[in-house]
């Protein structure tokens, strides 16, 4: 028999030691502890206790694997329920830290799985799930105990062909109304976590002090174990448990980053696998979302509001995107229309961009026909709101502020109008008037077309001369015509790249320059088939830019931007005033302006060969370019 003199030796035998003599001094005690009488196996531990005080992380990780083999072969309990006790007082140890927490828990779930017989298992995990309830219910350990909760429970689908897991997180639900205790702990840790001295000049990633988890982890885990249990039990979040976590977690918050938190967590409750009913999430959308300033949302948050916004307008069967009907009353009838708004103009800056993507998102959900109804209700709201939001404007004596407001809903406007060109049903559909930015011509450019013909082989390089603003289905369509040698046959279908990125036909609409081709830019030039296939690039360069009905209309709006143009500059608000030229370019040139200019300059001409007897051929050549100049200003006048 070992005496803990013994015992003592054998431990000291290890200190400072090389690693391969502490593995045999471990080996050798873990062989030991089956004929050891109960005072030397109580001497081991104390050794443990002592040496787990100065070790190093390296050292306790060596301590901890001793633990478990200790544990390994007892099928009777009598070291293991010791084992056990131990590791339990490491892991709810205040300066134990997180990876050692981790690690103990982990040999702790290693014994709890393979030791002892089959009933006296379930009873001893059930002594130790009720042991991290009790934990939970008295706010001592909760991270840990919640871990370790849930790994046990696991346990259970692997000794019960996996239908012990979920009965038992149903009958701990129910016994003990786990959602419930985790809601109120929660409400505890951040009422006790604000009245910590200094807690507003630390970070949410820092460990307190007498913590062994930082803030962020402390949330995290508290609310993964609430939904780990929501689809497990198979069940949905209450109203009741949905409002409670909430108001905690919005109205209590410790730092501002648990806003982020917050709308993840909330945001990953909807969706196909919901875990939420969508009357629960219809009223934390309607009473708790869209009461919230727009500011609060951050970038977690929009995509949270997102996924409510969509999922409860399609519970209601008012999406645009799945209903067969669609009115012009629509977009306002879903529910947070308004509120996508407020996003767009009171929202973060950096924000911006996504509101916006979701404010055209609603406008352009409707069906082909209903399309030219939507697009008038937008920009009919967008002035409407950028009207109002000038007013206050001029009537606050002209804030920064409001300024940036107005800004952002006279680019909503131009980004949509811009967008939705020439779609079918968009909004300028039917006129052969290009819009003011494109109304005269941009810089010269010449192209280089190589033409490709069988077998790969290089069969032309024809060079042509155009400009910066023309389209590129002009650019086809000139093409088609020069390699279109026979009346007989149908015109051939042309493929166009530019540097091997081919340029298809739904980019016939926009210009060169919106593509930047340069000057002296090779476009290869490949003949699919000889069957003409109708495509935007039969249009004329002119472009199918606005309609008589279009909802943009100069003598509607021109007087009034014009006068906020104005405005804006008298008071060096440069950037309102670039804005709304941006709407202006966007306009087509006046038609009953160009005609005025091209008779003007015709009389002119007529007056000069009257009066000398022949034509001008500088003056002449010159007509254009004055045309170009003065279309181009002509839309300010």
């Amino acid at each position: 028999k070992l005496s803990t003199r013994d015992i003592d030796l054998i431990w000291d035998a290890q200190i400072d030691k090389h690693e391969a003599i502490v593995k045999n001094i471990h080996d050798l005690l873990a062989k030991l502890a089956w004929v050891l009488n109960p005072d030397s196996l109580d001497a081991i531990f104390v050794r443990f206790q002592r040496s787990w005080e100065t070790a190093s992380h390296k050292d306790k990780e060596k301590l901890l694997e001793l633990m478990g083999r200790l544990a390994e072969d007892d099928k009777e309990g009598v070291i293991s329920d010791k084992v056990l006790q131990v590791l339990w007082l490491l892991i709810t140890a205040r300066d134990t830290s997180t990876d050692i927490i981790d690690l103990a828990l982990s040999t702790h779930i290693k014994i709890l799985n393979y030791v002892y017989s089959h009933a006296d298992k379930d009873k001893l995990r059930l002594y130790w799930i009720e042991k991290c309830i009790q934990n939970i219910r008295h706010h001592h350990c909760v991270v840990a105990s919640l871990k370790h909760l849930r790994e046990m429970c696991k346990l259970y689908s692997e000794s019960h062909h996996g239908f012990g897991y979920v009965h038992k997180m149903k009958q701990l639900e129910r016994d003990n109304t786990l959602i419930q205790l985790v809601i109120n702990d929660i409400e505890f840790y951040l009422d006790q976590t604000r009245k910590l001295p200094g807690i507003q000049e630390t970070s949410p990633t820092d460990i307190l002090p007498s913590r062994s988890y930082s803030h962020i982890n402390e949330l995290n885990e508290r609310l993964e174990f609430i939904r780990f249990t929501l689809k497990l039990a198979n069940c949905y979040l209450s109203l009741t448990h949905a409002v409670q976590l909430w108001k905690h977690l919005t109205q209590q918050k410790i730092y501002d980053s648990d806003m982020d938190t917050v709308f993840t967590w909330f945001g990953e409750l909807v969706g196909e696998d919901s875990d939420i009913e969508s009357s629960v999430s219809k009223h934390l959308f309607v009473d708790k979302m869209l009461a919230l300033e727009p500011t609060t949302y951050t970038a977690p948050g929009l995509r949270c509001f997102e996924k409510y916004f969509k999922e409860v307008n399609e519970s209601e069967k008012r999406e645009a995107k799945v209903s067969e009907k669609f009115s012009e009353d629509d977009s306002q009838a879903l529910i947070g229309t308004d509120y996508i708004w407020r996003l767009v103009i009171e929202g973060r800056e950096e924000l911006t961009k996504h509101s916006i993507a979701l404010l055209k998102d609603v406008y352009s959900s409707a069906t082909v026909s209903h399309q030219f109804i939507r697009h008038n209700e937008f920009v009919k709201t967008c002035f409407s709101k950028a009207r109002q939001c000038f007013y206050q404007y001029e009537l606050q004596q002209y804030p920064d502020e409001l300024a940036k407001q107005a800004i952002r809903i006279l680019h909503v406007l131009r980004e949509y109008v811009v967008e939705n060109t020439n779609k079918e049903g968009g909004c300028y559909e039917g006129t052969n008037t290009p819009s003011h930015e494109r109304s005269w011509q941009g810089i010269p450019l010449l192209l280089i077309a190589q033409v490709i013909g069988p077998h790969d082989k290089v069969v032309e390089n024809a060079e042509f001369l155009t400009h910066t603003n023309e389209l590129l289905g002009t650019i086809r369509r000139n093409l088609t015509v020069h390699i279109h040698k026979s009346a007989d046959s149908n015109p051939p279908q042309l493929q166009l790249k530019v540097n091997n990125e081919e340029l298809p036909p739904s980019l016939d609409r926009k210009a060169l320059v919106q593509l930047d081709i340069k000057d002296r830019q090779v476009i290869t030039v490949r003949v699919l088939n000889n069957q003409f296939l109708a495509s935007p690039s039969s249009a004329d360069s002119g472009d199918l830019f606005n309609s008589p009905s279009s909802p943009i209309k100069q003598t509607k709006y021109l007087p009034w931007l014009l006068h906020v143009s104005s405005v804006a500059l008298n008071h060096s608000h440069v950037d309102l005033c670039d804005a709304v030229t941006a709407i202006l370019n966007i306009f087509p040139t006046d038609v009953e302006i160009e005609q005025d200019i091209i008779e003007m300059t015709s009389r002119q001409a007529q007056e000069y060969a009257q009066i000398y007897g022949h034509s001008n051929e500088r003056l002449e050549a010159d007509y254009p370019a004055a045309i170009d100049t003065i279309l181009s200003t002509a839309v300010f006048l």
